[in-house]
C-alpha cells in the first residue's frame, strides 16, 4: 500500500502562532460554504499550505468565486465572508449595496485580515 505525499508543506504556522495542517481544511466534497470554511481556505492559500490552483480543483471553485472571497476578506475582514454580509458590504465593481449608501465598515472589534492579492 502506498501513501500519497501531498505537494507543499504538511503544516504551517499562522501569524497568531497557531499551527494549521491539511487536516484542518474543509472536506473536498464541501458544498455549503460558511464564513469559517472560506476563511480557512484563504488562510491556507495565504500561508502556502495549498496553492490557489489546488484549492480551485479540490473544492471545484471558480476563480471568480475565490477572488470575490479574497477581495471581501482583504477589504472588510472575515465578517464579510458571511452570506448575510452581502447586504452590508458593497460589491467590488463599484455597485452600491442594496441597504447601505455609504461605505461599509467592519463591525467594531473586527480586524481586517491581510490576504495576498491574486496574480
Amino acid at each position: 500500500m502506498y501513501i500519497r505525499k501531498p505537494k507543499g508543506p504538511v503544516s504551517v504556522t499562522l501569524p497568531n502562532g497557531q499551527q494549521m495542517t491539511r487536516a484542518d481544511l474543509p472536506p473536498a466534497d464541501t458544498t455549503r460554504w460558511v464564513a469559517s470554511r472560506k476563511a480557512c481556505v484563504l488562510r491556507a492559500i495565504a500561508t502556502g499550505l495549498i496553492s490557489r490552483d489546488e484549492a480551485l480543483s479540490r473544492w471545484d471553485l471558480s476563480a471568480e468565486e475565490l477572488d470575490t472571497w479574497l477581495a471581501k476578506a482583504s477589504r472588510y475582514g472575515e465578517a464579510a465572508l458571511k452570506a448575510t454580509a452581502v447586504q452590508n458590504y458593497p460589491r467590488e465593481q463599484g455597485e452600491k449595496s442594496p441597504t447601505a449608501g455609504s461605505a461599509a465598515r467592519p463591525p467594531s472589534g473586527e480586524q481586517r485580515l491581510s490576504w495576498p492579492q491574486s496574480k
